[in-house]
């Protein structure tokens, strides 16, 4: 009886050391997650104010729509806020997934481009930024600045011109784009005067398909306006004598060869790659791979990020994370109008002896002569 009773006390003492642990271990758990909740908390503001509002930086390359049906689609980062919490767990995933190396202490900054997209309009040029922009080294300014070709913008100086520039590591390429810089007379001298050893890239197309979808660019921008152009047979000729009227400055931007001598004038011919936008439109992932060795890249760029949209007929984005998609603006890959065969004839023929110079200025065919 007695033993029964010592070994009920036993028991009992047993079970008061076990639930005292218990309650110990269960009060020091609590803490534990209460201060890494804090911390974690404190952590995601940092993220959330250092990359919020901060340009198509890494963490556009994540939040991207579920569908490419919208028109004009970018992600969801890109002009509204996001959950911190969410953007910290998918960045931090998608930069083990895309084997991201992020520089250890250090703080991104706006840095002065490595490379500019320098032409030429209506050739291509947003295509490839945006396929540029899928490479996770790879920061590209959103929009054109303008600001070799704008004097006003020129007298603010490079450190306004810097902080137009998205943040970016010091093992980014940030990448600007303004094709009006190509037919610009001092362009290169002032790009020259900020680094003689910056990276350009030309996009060159049919000179004639060129300037047609230029001309459709100006339709589509004053069609809402009291400014309406006349049709393109119109447009293109001087009305006194019906010829085709050499001083339309869209006309002249397609002679290529005069702008690219001056381009040649200040920086060696290996610092500027010329790009054949026809290539780039039916084979962008090989063009894009030339674009990389040139830009000094690692091969990046696969037919995980581009594919081709036979409902659209032509290449779209992909997410290589997420599987989200998404293509370019309505614009893209619009059938362009009719044009009169003389019209046509008569430009082919203007453009023709200026193609012949551009050939041998470069020093090959270009897929389009």
């Amino acid at each position: 009886m007695v033993h029964f009773h010592v070994k009920h006390i036993r028991m009992d003492k047993f079970k008061l050391v076990f639930s005292v642990t218990l309650f110990v271990s269960m009060m020091a758990l609590i803490c534990f997650c209460i201060s890494t909740v804090n911390d974690t908390l404190q952590k995601l503001e940092v993220y959330r104010q250092q990359y919020h509002g901060s340009g198509w930086d890494f963490h556009r390359k994540v939040f991207w729509s579920d569908s490419e049906t919208k028109e004009g689609t970018h992600l969801s980062g890109e002009a509204s806020d996001y959950d911190a919490a969410n953007f910290e767990k998918e960045y931090k995933l998608a930069a083990s997934k895309l084997n991201i190396e992020i520089p250890e202490n250090e703080e991104k900054i706006s840095r002065l481009p490595h490379c500019i997209i320098v032409g030429v309009s209506k050739c291509g040029t947003r295509a490839l930024l945006e396929y540029l922009d899928l490479n996770p080294y790879v920061t590209a300014v959103p929009r054109e600045i303008n600001f070799f070709n704008n004097d006003s913008l020129y007298k603010n100086g490079l450190e306004w011109y810097r902080q137009e520039m998205p943040a970016s590591y010091s093992n980014q390429i940030t990448i600007e784009k303004s094709p009006d810089y190509f037919e610009c007379p001092e362009c290169p001298r002032r790009i020259s005067a900020m680094n003689k050893t910056i990276k350009l890239i030309i996009l060159l197309r049919d000179p004639v398909e060129r300037l047609i979808s230029q001309y459709m660019q100006f339709v589509d921008k004053y069609q809402n306006t009291d400014r309406k152009l006349p049709p393109f047979e119109q447009w293109v000729r001087d009305p006194k004598t019906g010829e085709l009227n050499t001083r339309i400055p869209s006309l002249q931007v397609s002679i290529y060869a005069d702008h690219i001598h001056n381009w040649y004038s200040y920086f060696p011919r290996k610092q500027i790659l010329i790009v054949d936008s026809h290539k780039l439109t039916k084979s962008p992932l090989t063009e894009l791979a030339k674009v990389e060795s040139f830009l000094g890249l690692d091969p990046f760029l696969s037919e995980k990020d581009i594919y081709f949209n036979e409902t659209k007929g032509f290449h779209c984005l992909r997410n290589r994370y997420t599987g989200k998609t998404r293509c370019l603006g309505r614009t893209k890959g619009r059938p362009h109008i009719e044009v009169q065969k003389e019209v046509l004839h008569a430009l082919y023929n203007f453009y023709n002896p200026h193609n012949e110079r551009l050939k041998n200025l470069l020093g090959y065919w270009m897929s389009w002569f």
